[in-house]
């Protein structure tokens, strides 16, 4: 007796810990899906009309499916009836969501979720031929064809008021693309929180900054005021302000502003 007792002492002493499969990010208060071994590779169609074998080149390239889920919907459906991490209202993330895991000054994904992690993932935002993409290799958004597969990382929880947004693919996209060229401007988180926010709310909040480079901000400013008039967005006029508005928000995306100003 005392034998076997010791044997299975011995044999649950070595058993693997079982994996998580969900992670809080507590700064947005949203809960993620954690891949495991047996589903961090599978890819999926964006939606139905999409459903179709894979190409050769996809087999050449060991594109891993799953027959029985094969499109996004299916997987979320999946998930919210298996009850995954003992939650049923597992969705896609939007795009905001989905770079939050982002860190542009480190250009790495947040180490909870990168363990068993792919490099791109879809996103719920999407029109009739594209759905935006995060590329965590790059720290880019992208335009990806509707009809193609991808992975699938899935969000639980309400969308925080700093990661909303309301714009279409289209608009979305101009807004990322105005800000890339700003950033090749600004370059630091330092630079661009001070662009973005006013000197009083500055001397509040970020009390520790280095005094403001006037001629880099002037460029940034500049670069900015050309950009909204090739748009039609004239200074001093409502879409102007509109433009600027959207262009601040997507810096305030882009480098995680809303961590520190939420």
């Amino acid at each position: 007796m005392i034998t076997k007792f010791l044997a299975w002492l011995s044999k649950t002493s070595h058993q693997e810990p079982k994996e998580p499969n969900v992670w809080l990010d507590e700064s947005t208060n949203l809960t993620w899906e954690l891949k495991t071994k047996d589903n961090w590779e599978l890819m999926y169609y964006r939606n139905d009309s999409a459903k179709q074998r894979p190409t050769e080149y996809q087999i050449q390239n060991q594109v891993k499916i799953n027959e029985d889920c094969l499109t996004a919907e299916d997987y979320v459906r999946h998930l919210n009836e298996i009850m995954h991490g003992g939650y049923s209202d597992w969705r896609l993330p939007t795009i905001n969501e989905l770079r939050s895991l982002y860190d542009k000054e480190t250009k790495s994904m947040n180490y909870v979720v990168s363990s068993l992690s792919r490099i791109a993932y879809l996103s719920a935002d999407h029109d009739e031929t594209n759905t935006l993409i995060f590329d965590y290799g790059t720290g880019n958004v992208g335009k990806y064809d509707i009809n193609n597969l991808l992975w699938v990382r899935c969000v639980r929880g309400e969308t925080p008021p700093f990661l909303e947004h309301h714009h279409v693919v289209e608009s979305f996209t101009m807004f990322y693309g105005v800000v890339i060229e700003l950033n090749n401007i600004l370059k630091t988180k330092e630079n661009v929180l001070q662009y973005v926010y006013t000197s009083q709310y500055l001397n509040k909040y970020h009390p520790d900054l280095p005094p403001v480079d006037e001629k880099l901000q002037q460029q940034a400013q500049r670069c900015f005021n050309e950009t909204a008039f090739a748009f039609n967005c004239f200074p001093a006029t409502t879409m102007h302000n509109h433009f600027e508005k959207n262009t601040q928000l997507e810096l305030i995306q882009q480098w995680r502003l809303w961590r520190s100003t939420k």
